[in-house]
């Protein structure tokens, strides 16, 4: 178990150096690459043995753990808040389509047209962005069909685009899948719990106990 313990000081305090006939002989970079390959093999080490790591990682693990839970909770606590910052977000980017340089239309590009929906409430937020055009009043991905329809005040009235909001289709999404989402993040957890309990174990497996060296 000595030996154990002194491979993952020499891992985790690495002192390579390519020797100088290396560079002078021309085979520097294959020099390197094998060092890149020791790294890797290190690395594989402290996570199997070194009991250090292995505690670091469980607490990492029971962090990130904790984290996930307590966001459900204030998820599920503070609907109200979320609801309000969300509306608020996608209203301030909105705000900026036809103005921020391209990335946040295609991001509300998507949105529009994977939810099929148009604008954050309904479709007549968008007309204030549209103000300069002479005929368009939505962004053409509001659009249920991409022949014939532009955006226009007779798409409007011809019907040929989503009427609904984003934000109520997004919180119809949720509510429609929060068992999956919920079922996935319960998954999550759960295979988190068996990797901190088997870390734990191994831990204490490769543990060694302080002993003078006299």
């Amino acid at each position: 178990m000595k030996a154990v313990m002194e491979d993952c000081r020499r891992i985790l305090n690495p002192r390579r150096v390519p020797p100088e006939n290396c560079v002078l002989n021309g085979s520097y970079e294959r020099t390197e690459f094998a060092l890149g390959v020791e790294d890797l093999k290190d690395k594989v080490k402290v996570v199997l043995i070194c009991p250090s790591a292995l505690f670091q990682y469980a607490v990492l693990l029971v962090i990130i753990f904790i984290l996930e839970i307590s966001a459900g909770i204030a998820g599920y606590v503070y609907h109200g808040e979320v609801e309000t910052e969300v509306k608020k977000m996608m209203t301030e980017t909105q705000a900026e389509y036809t103005k921020s340089g391209g990335d946040k239309a295609k991001v509300w590009d998507t949105i529009q047209k994977e939810f099929k929906c148009c604008g954050v409430s309904n479709y007549t937020e968008w007309k204030p962005q549209f103000e300069n055009s002479t005929t368009q009043v939505v962004p053409a991905s509001c659009c249920k069909s991409t022949s014939n329809c532009n955006g226009t005040e007779a798409d409007i009235n011809a019907d040929k685009i989503y009427k609904e909001g984003c934000l109520t289709k997004f919180e119809t999404f949720v509510k429609d899948n929060v068992f999956i989402i919920g079922g996935v993040g319960i998954g999550l957890a759960f295979v988190q719990v068996k990797m901190i309990s088997r870390k734990s174990i191994m831990g204490s497996l490769f543990s060694v106990e302080p002993n003078s060296e006299n």
